[in-house]
C-alpha cells in the first residue's frame, strides 16, 4: 500500500492541491489516533510515546510536503 501512496503523492499528472489534501488527510489521521491514544493512555509513558509518535508525524509530513512541492 505505501508504494502506491508514494506514487501518488509524487506523481506530477496529479494536481498540487490534490496531493497536498491527501497528504493532510494521511498525516492528520495518524496524528488524530496517536494523540487521541496518548490522551487516553493511563501511564505516563503510554501518553509520552504516542504524543512522541503524533509529533514525528508531523514533522514526516512537513517533509513529504516539501517533496511534493519540489517535485
Amino acid at each position: 500500500m505505501e508504494p502506491f501512496i508514494a506514487d501518488f503523492l509524487l506523481n506530477n499528472k496529479i494536481p498540487r492541491a490534490v496531493r497536498y489534501t491527501v497528504l493532510a488527510a494521511i498525516v492528520g489521521f495518524i496524528v488524530f489516533i496517536c494523540f487521541y491514544f496518548g490522551i487516553g493512555n493511563k501511564s505516563l509513558i503510554g501518553e509520552i510515546i504516542c504524543c512522541a509518535i503524533g509529533i514525528l508525524m508531523i514533522i514526516m509530513g512537513a517533509f513529504a510536503a516539501i517533496k511534493i512541492h519540489k517535485n
